[in-house]
């Protein structure tokens, strides 16, 4: 569930607010998404490790936090 932007906010400031948020949610499913693998010891090679870290779309890494504890390998996961 995302925070609402105060009511006070203009339409900018909205739009900026949920920019803020959705971009602070992603990062932090990243980290837990990476801290997944290295508890499964599944090797991330720098390629993937930037394609997961650069990712910017919230659905794509929720379906790959929904996938991370069923996948036998990182290459599997980002297929």
């Amino acid at each position: 569930m995302m925070p609402e932007a105060p009511k006070y906010f203009s339409e900018s400031q909205r739009a900026s607010f949920d920019k803020g948020v959705t971009e602070g949610m992603t990062r932090g499913r990243i980290d837990t998404l990476l801290k997944l693998l290295s508890h499964r010891e599944l090797r991330v090679t720098e390629d993937q490790r930037r394609r997961i870290t650069t990712c910017t779309e919230l659905a794509i890494v929720d379906s790959w936090l929904d996938r991370v504890l069923e996948v036998a390998s990182v290459d599997e996961l980002l297929g």
